[in-house]
């Protein structure tokens, strides 16, 4: 049950009534974190007009407030309950997961308050989360001015305990009126920063909640995040609540499709965005508690596969659902922690035969085939490319079209040799849709072969408006599961000539059979496009089987349900195992340290005894021998490439007083947590290589020896990038 004293008050002032507070009040109810009471302060008249404006998710507690100039938030404060605050005027908006980073951030760092970026982009943080005795003493009794200056000048005073989570999370009513960096703090000193257990914020949701955590490595323009984004659409309609994060970082010209999931998904948490990685597994801990999580749908997250073990020892209750495309991509991961996962889901037989071929049992498979939403992707009139407007009855021109990834497997090289063999046929046009590494070669080679009128490259393109323009679909993959391009052209009516792959034959109409040609044979596809541009019949035939078809077999419900069905028999198999965690039990399950995240740097008695307790004897001998081999054999500068004694000495100024800052940090400052320089992450280091840590070892010291020769990373950020760079053209497919 929610505990009946919520942990953030909400204070609303009614300086601004009507569609701007509704819009206020619906961000609020939105907030992917439940433990919310809110607060409306204005006069009496405006509180008995607000009628639909209220929400249903809560009952608004009305604050009365005579004089309005000024006095709301004051009003308010003196109402609320929760340990921490969140003033707002009307008109300000909130996405929905600020209030939950807020508070995690708070956890994480000791710190007072909380804040996220705001529009504009380059704009101090006005809005913020604020502990309630804080803000209290903050504001002392200067509640002078208007509201927008009072936030103002409220923020700089917070500043010094401020974390800000790195993204655009808020859009306030009301323009900056100050600047944080400028504006003059009226507290003489900082307030001391307090140790807030991330475990502190768990409300405990009830466990009859179907709630789904998807783990997805990124959300960008591909198959996978078009497929998902329905299903999540689906099971919302079937009352499954879900929450999706993300753990490898895109660029924009990736393509981002976090708006697919926004309407369907209660809160999406794109972890390199806004947490250091080493928080990550408590904060994904943080929310398995939080939100009552029953199952993880995993749908190609590496990061998540290693979590594994850690998430099974703490959520013995937790059911893991796997989503695997082909046998390629993520399939060794699975292979390796498959004794973790509980069920399997492929999209076509042939990959459950793959998979029952090596070991996995029957009845931790099953077979979903994927849907579409046969009411957004129905048949329409035929469109020109050009102008987007309805083809002449007597236009003879034939569009051929391919729409996907520029990449090896998709085999888009087999799609310019398909329109270099139909040459002899000028009313044939061929439009290439889609991005990748591939592009420029395709590029010089549809100049090299004197193809560059009759082949255009379109970019990206939305395909449920471009369909219309096409007359054919050409998939000519060489490597493809139950791709979502064939399911839309079938829905629309367009017909699809393919390669003889993977899902796709189970997937074609029945008769179709002379559209389906082997992979990498251009003349068998060309030979399927001239067939359909010169027989109109022929063509009509096709597209009204297309569209029949995906009416019988493809209809994204039937997936939903199926989906439903799994996620429900396998959270009531599992809910027995469910048992109460304390925090220190969930630190200990992450190797977390929750003492580290206190405030301050521990006492000089607790340091004197990690230095001289008996069970660090061990690693001060191996340290010391490593130190000593390192010296011996001139490898030393290995060392002091990533040590920087200004930078330690900085950090801890206590520092400055010792002899050797490098000795400090080789046989203390490591158990602490303490970084050598920004290039080298100990908590990172230590977290990642669990041998490091089990071994007492300084974290330094091991990648000095070992660590770089083994191709391991010094800190979060290097293995962000290193995991963007490496997996860039192996989840392609996904």
């Amino acid at each position: 049950m929610l505990p009946t004293r919520p942990v953030v008050s909400v204070i609303v002032s009614l300086e601004n009534p009507g569609e701007t507070l509704e819009r206020t009040l619906r961000s609020v109810e939105a907030q992917s974190f439940p433990s919310v009471e809110v607060l409306l302060c204005g006069p009496s008249g405006r509180l008995t007009a607000l009628g639909d404006i209220v929400s249903p998710r809560f009952v608004p507690l009305l604050v009365d407030v005579p004089d309005n100039s000024g006095g709301a938030w004051k009003a308010g404060l003196s109402r609320a309950s929760g340990e921490f605050v969140c003033c707002l005027l009307a008109g300000d908006e909130l996405a929905p997961t600020y209030l939950e980073k807020c508070l995690f951030q708070i956890a994480v760092n000791g710190d007072d308050a909380g804040a996220a970026g705001e529009e504009p982009p380059d704009s101090a943080p006005h809005i913020c989360v604020v502990r309630k005795a804080v803000l209290t003493t903050v504001i002392g009794s200067d509640w002078l001015g208007g509201l927008g200056e009072q936030r103002v000048r409220f923020a700089s005073r917070l500043a010094a305990v401020m974390g800000v989570v790195p993204e655009i999370l808020a859009r306030p009513a009301d323009p900056p009126l100050g600047n944080l960096a400028t504006a003059s703090p009226l507290i003489p000193e900082p307030i001391g920063r307090r140790s807030f257990s991330y475990a502190g914020l768990v409300t405990g949701w009830p466990q009859s909640r179907r709630t789904i955590l998807l783990a997805m490595p990124f959300l960008k323009m591909g198959g996978s995040a078009t497929i998902v984004s329905q299903l999540c659409r689906q099971l919302k309609g079937l009352g499954f609540h879900i929450l999706v994060y993300t753990t490898v970082p895109t660029a924009t010209i990736q393509g981002d499709t976090t708006s697919w999931f926004e309407d369907a998904a209660a809160g999406i948490y794109h972890l390199p965005h806004f947490l250091d990685m080493g928080h990550w597994p408590a904060f994904l801990t943080y929310l398995i508690q939080q939100h009552g999580v029953s199952v993880l749908w995993q749908v190609g997250s590496s990061y998540t596969y290693e979590l594994l073990p850690n998430l099974r020892e703490l959520f013995p209750q937790l059911g893991v659902v796997d989503l695997l495309f082909n046998a390629h991509g993520h399939i060794a991961d699975y292979f390796k922690y498959n004794y973790l996962i509980d069920h399997v889901v492929t999209e076509h037989a042939g990959m459950k035969a793959w998979l029952l071929e090596r070991g996995t049992q029957e009845d931790q498979v099953s077979v979903i085939p994927n849907g579409v939403d046969l009411v957004v992707y129905s048949p329409r009139p035929r469109l020109d490319w050009r102008t987007r407007q309805p083809r002449l009855p007597d236009d003879r021109r034939f569009v051929a079209t391919f729409l996907g990834r520029l990449s090896e497997e998709k085999a888009p090289d087999v799609f310019l040799e398909i329109a270099a063999l139909l040459a002899d046929q000028p009313s044939i046009e061929f439009l290439v849709c889609g991005s990748g590494p591939l592009e420029p070669a395709l590029r010089s080679e549809v100049a090299a072969r004197g193809l560059t009128g009759r082949v255009t490259f379109l970019g990206f393109v939305s395909t449920r408006d471009f369909l219309p323009c096409c007359d054919a679909v050409v998939v000519c993959s060489s490597l493809d599961g139950r791709p979502n391009i064939v399911m839309e052209s079938l829905a629309m009516g367009v017909p699809v000539v393919a390669s003889r792959v993977g899902g796709i034959p189970e997937m074609m109409p029945p008769g179709e059979e002379d559209l389906l040609c082997e992979p990498a044979d251009a003349a068998a596809f060309a030979e399927a496009i001239r067939l359909l541009a010169c027989c109109p019949d022929r063509w009509r035939r096709s597209a009204q089987a297309a569209r029949r078809h995906a009416e019988e077999h493809m209809s994204i419900a039937d997936s939903g349900h199926a989906y439903a069905r799994l996620f429900d028999d396998l959270r009531e198999k599992r809910q027995a195992l469910d048992r109460h965690l304390t925090p220190e039990t969930v630190a200990a399950g992450l190797c977390y340290d929750l003492a580290a995240r206190s405030s301050g740097p521990p006492s000089a008695a607790l340091r004197l005894w990690r230095a001289c307790s008996p069970l660090s004897w061990p690693g001060h001998f191996r340290n010391a021998l490593l130190l000593w081999r390192l010296r011996r054999s001139g490898q030393e500068q290995k060392l002091l490439d990533h040590f920087d004694a200004d930078y330690y000495t900085g950090q801890f100024p206590p520092m400055k007083r010792k002899r050797s800052p490098l000795l400090h940090y080789l046989f203390l400052g490591f158990r602490e947590g303490r970084n050598p320089s920004p290039t080298f992450d100990t908590r990172y280091y230590l977290r990642a290589y669990p041998d490091v840590r089990r071994g007492g070892v300084n974290p330094l010291l091991h990648f000095a020896m070992w660590g770089e020769q083994e191709g391991r990373v010094p800190t979060w950020r290097a293995n962000a990038q290193r995991v963007q760079r490496d997996t860039d053209d192996q989840r392609q497919g996904i």
